[in-house]
């Protein structure tokens, strides 16, 4: 899992992931569930200073 740093406490965070619902239209209707993985990923959010951006 990618590690980046907060941009506005410059603590190291976990980028966001996926949905369950998002992997399990991705596998079993492929390749059209391709589509459900590029409708976004969770923004991700720094668990230090509560802020949320999309990364």
């Amino acid at each position: 899992m990618p590690v980046l740093t907060c941009p506005k406490c410059e603590m190291t965070v976990f980028r966001g992931g996926y949905a369950v619902w998002q992997w399990i239209v991705a596998i079993f209707f492929f390749p059209v569930g391709l589509v459900a993985m590029a409708a976004g990923r969770q923004p991700t959010r720094c668990p230090y200073c509560k802020f949320i951006w999309q990364a």
